[in-house]
């Protein structure tokens, strides 16, 4: 699907500062088509800089939350939207 569309979605963990504990990064999102609101991954497609799929994830990241990350990992290959293959 990289090779078609360029996309990467962004499954983002962090520490708690409170608890301590891991918690998962997700986005609330209108979705036009469904009419209503999707809880989803931050996702995006690769720019044409974009050298690595890391880089966007990034960049998608910070575009999308607000928030930055470090040591970013590709740790599996899946399809969100099989629509889009």
């Amino acid at each position: 699907l990289k090779e078609i569309y360029g996309g990467v979605d962004v499954v983002t963990t962090s520490l708690c500062p409170k608890t301590k504990r891991k918690i998962l990064l997700l986005e609330v999102v209108y979705r036009v088509p469904v009419q209503r609101y999707v809880i989803s991954f931050p996702a995006g497609f690769q720019d044409p800089g974009d050298k690595d799929p890391k880089i966007t994830a990034l960049r998608e990241l910070k575009e999308e939350t607000g928030y930055t990350g470090e040591n970013p990992r590709v740790s599996l290959r899946h399809w969100t939207d099989p629509w889009k293959s």
